[in-house]
């Protein structure tokens, strides 16, 4: 009830009406027994002085003074309650028990208690209410509180995402609808140039396929994570941006924050690579040159079709491996320091020439031209890019022609030399011959008869001979050098015209005690042009006599191989030859070097050999020549099994001369 009369006929709300009308109640209260307490005390004034003034006067004081103790006693009102019982009773008392006083007595007093009472209730109620107003004044205090921190606490966290270089986007899981976005995202969708409020734009999929398919993936995972996807701006254009989101609870509500970064700078340079390199296996594809890359350990990452054709390779295989194992070992200390990757430091367009292995084991001769890629921040190689190209061929040529070149020159050497070895070796038989005849033709020793001028004969027989067999030779590499040389062939037996070279030869091999023993079959017959056989086996059965010492040994012995070819051996045990000296008396006009162990002028015109060598040829066959120096000598004659015509049991036939 004193609730309803607060509101009621009270102004205002709060504590403060409640408190105003407590303390007038009590004041009223306290009003009533004072004035009750003054009616008796100017009662019985009154009645004992006969004057009316001071009671009056008295009357006043008593109610001023109940007042000031009803606001100084407010507790103590329950004795003010008995005090203003026992005023009119008494004025009753002293006042001749007027029933008046009585009637009037019992209705202050009746008065008083109904005040006290609901000033109790009144007061036990407001005090209620007093204390859940507190309550809520320190929750609305306490709220307003939260809300502003609150308040401030997203203001600083809005600063934050505004700051953050990335856009942000938070929108409803379930409709789409725009919840939140950063300062990024409106620029980045440029919103404000297109005077589109980022409250109401939320359409940046250019597939709304895209926005669903990736709504449903969040809702079933939680979450995921750098996906490709192409958004637009406000005014329509795309691009094409990484984007990750996760499910949040935003102001009660399942929603999704999303960020995304806009690639599409990056992906214009992945297509741009991948154009490059489209453009770049195009080209290597069709290439005839290999074209490889490799990292800066020497492994290859790339090869080009072009391998497998030069060097047996496919590309898979070659791939992944060490470039290096693949490279000549003569050819790796001079092209790589022994060190990969000093590719590194080539310079650009720099031509480096080496020998690499075939898959079937040759080598291949190549050209490679290398430059490295860089890193762009560090600036160290990362890559090798290289062009080889297959040069085989071209390095034969060169070598046929560095060997032609030296070929000529030592021809030119040796035609040098041989010029001044037949400078001596024709004036010597001509000396003999001129002198001789001489002498027989001034009959110096007595008329012809005279048993000595029969040796001259013979000494001038034998200067003509060796000056005609000397320009034979002569002629016969002239005509095989020309081209012209002619065989005149038919069906001989090998013994036989290796017979006749012994018999003719023997008197020679006489002379140094030397004994030649020959072990031919006779039952071997050979297609060939028997002159030219006779002067190969002249040759050299006459190097071998004229490098072999005094007692010494020759032996000539007849093979037949298992695939039918015929192998003619002529050994001796004389001077032998040097290891280095070997390829030189092969040439034409070749000599090797005895100057320790004959005269100079008994070594010849150097034309034995290569002559002999190149007679056989001309037969299909070969010769060959071993030797060591101070152990001997064995020269092998070799002709093809189409040229042994007829062959039976062997018979050996021994013939020591």
């Amino acid at each position: 009830m004193h609730r309803f009369i607060c509101a009621k006929f009270l102004p205002g709300k709060g504590r403060e009406p409640a408190q105003g009308l407590l303390k007038w109640v009590q004041l009223a209260s306290f009003a009533i027994a004072g004035a009750g307490w003054g009616y008796f005390l100017t009662s019985l004034y009154a009645f004992k002085t006969q004057s009316t003034e001071p009671v009056l006067l008295l009357a006043t004081l008593v109610i001023l003074g109940s007042w000031t103790l009803a606001n100084i006693y407010a507790r103590h009102a329950l004795y003010l309650f008995i005090a203003a019982i026992c005023a009119p009773l008494l004025s009753s008392v002293f006042l001749e028990r007027d029933p008046y006083h009585l009637v009037i007595g019992s209705l202050m007093v009746a008065l008083l208690f109904i005040c006290l009472k609901h000033v109790h209730s009144l007061k036990s109620g407001w005090q209620s209410n007093l204390q859940e107003s507190a309550q809520k004044e320190q929750e609305i205090k306490s709220s307003k509180e939260l809300k502003a921190l609150l308040e401030k606490d997203r203001a600083r966290l809005q600063s934050i995402l505004d700051a953050v270089p990335l856009p942000i986007i938070v929108s409803r899981n379930a409709t789409g609808e725009l919840l939140y976005m950063n300062r990024t995202t409106v620029e980045t969708l440029a919103l404000e140039e297109a005077g589109t409020s980022e409250t109401i734009y939320t359409d940046f999929f250019v597939d709304p396929i895209d926005r669903h398919r990736l709504a449903d993936e969040v809702a079933r995972k939680g979450a995921l994570s750098d996906v490709e996807v192409n958004l637009k701006r406000a005014d329509g254009t795309g691009f094409w941006a990484l984007y990750s989101a996760s499910q949040i609870l935003y102001d009660g509500t399942l929603a999704i924050i999303g960020v995304f970064v806009d690639i599409s700078a990056r992906r214009a340079a992945e297509q741009a690579l991948q154009q490059s390199e489209a453009k770049f296996h195009l080209f290597a594809e069709h290439a005839k040159d290999i074209i490889t890359t490799f990292d800066m350990r020497g492994i290859c990452l790339f090869a080009s079709p072009a391998i497998e054709e030069i060097l047996g390779y496919t590309p898979a295989e070659f791939v992944g491996t060490e470039f290096q194992s693949y490279v000549h070992p003569d050819d790796i200390a001079a092209t790589f320091a022994n060190d990969f990757p000093q590719l590194s430091v080539i310079k650009p367009g720099a031509n480096h020439v080496y020998r690499i292995r075939h898959k079937d084991g040759h080598w291949v001769w190549t050209e490679t031209s290398a430059s490295t890629e860089h890193d762009p921040e560090t600036g160290k190689p990362t890559h090798l890019f290289a062009v080889s190209r297959n040069i085989t061929d071209r390095i034969l040529y060169e070598q046929e022609l560095k060997a032609a070149r030296e070929h000529t020159i030592a021809a030119d050497r040796a035609k040098s030399e041989f010029l001044a070895h037949m400078s001596h070796e024709i004036r010597t038989p001509l000396n003999a011959v001129i002198g001789f005849s001489e002498i027989m033709r001034n009959e110096i020793y007595g008329k012809l008869g005279d048993p000595r001028y029969v040796e001259f004969m013979d000494d001038i027989h034998d200067s003509g001979t060796h000056l005609l067999q000397l320009i034979n030779d002569v002629l016969d590499l002239s005509k095989i050098e020309a081209g012209k040389f002619e065989l005149l062939e038919d069906r001989f037996a090998i013994a036989v015209i290796a017979e006749t070279a012994c018999r003719i030869i023997r008197e020679r091999a006489r002379v140094k005690n030397i004994t030649i023993e020959s072990l031919m079959d006779n039952n071997l017959y050979v297609w060939c042009d028997r002159r030219i056989m006779t002067q190969v086996l002249l040759n050299i059965l006459g190097n071998a006599v004229k490098f072999t010492p005094d007692s010494g040994h020759i032996t000539l012995r007849s093979e037949i191989c298992p695939a039918g070819d015929l192998k003619i051996h002529i050994a001796d045990n004389g001077i032998g030859i040097s290891e280095e000296d070997l390829a030189k008396v092969m040439e034409p006009f070749g000599q090797a070097n005895h100057s320790s162990t004959m005269p100079a002028n008994d070594s010849g015109a150097g034309l034995g050999l290569a002559l002999s060598r190149s007679l056989m040829e001309q037969h299909d066959g070969t010769l060959e020549i071993a030797s060591k120096l101070n152990e001997g000598t064995t020269v092998t004659l070799s002709l093809p099994a189409a040229r042994v015509v007829e062959y039976q049991t062997p018979k050996l036939v021994a013939m020591r001369s």
